[in-house]
């Protein structure tokens, strides 16, 4: 059996059960998309980046958004890259943030890999992914967001509703498509 993103990710949630809530692809509001997500009870919340290649390890440091501002009246643009956002330590992304790689390419990530992000290798070993924590993520911010708890609050309800009903909760929105409390 090869490695893939999706068996990585599995690994790592089964893992952290128990200890915070554990979400796959998820996307956080005002940033991008994460591959393993998990929030602790006081809104800290730690990115797992899976990177199962070098070259998706690079193309990611390219990942960009645009940003609006106002500037003196004026409605400026701005790109901004996730890893400039995650070196800038921005409260809008993880408290934490670890890149998740095979060890085939661990050696190459490791140096090159970011002062403000932590490293875990993963390897198959007899039936089982066994992980190991190479370099600690420092702690990037401080933060709590209780609208990031809302967010995944949100999240998990949407997805129980999906595997109970089958039904996406969109369909049982009003037709203004705004929720009523």
């Amino acid at each position: 059996m090869r490695l893939n993103e999706r068996l990585i990710a599995i690994a790592l949630m089964k893992r952290r059960l128990g200890s915070s809530v554990i979400i796959r692809n998820f996307h956080p509001p005002d940033w991008w998309d994460v591959d393993v997500f998990a929030i602790d009870e006081d809104g800290r919340w730690t990115e797992f980046e899976i990177k199962t290649s070098m070259s998706d390890f690079i193309h990611d440091q390219a990942k960009t958004k645009t940003r609006w501002s106002v500037n003196n009246g004026v409605w400026e643009r701005t790109d901004v890259t996730k890893h400039g956002r995650l070196g800038q330590g921005d409260t809008h992304g993880p408290n934490w943030f670890y890149v998740v790689v095979p060890e085939a390419i661990a050696k190459a990530v490791k140096s090159v890999l970011p002062p403000w992000a932590g490293m875990i290798v993963v390897k198959l070993g007899v039936g089982v992914i066994q992980e190991t924590t190479i370099v600690e993520a420092p702690q990037l911010h401080d933060e709590t967001s209780v609208k990031m708890r809302e967010s995944v609050l949100w999240h998990a309800y949407h997805q129980m509703h999906r595997r109970s009903t089958g039904v996406p909760w969109e369909e049982l929105l009003p037709m203004d498509g705004k929720r009523t409390p």
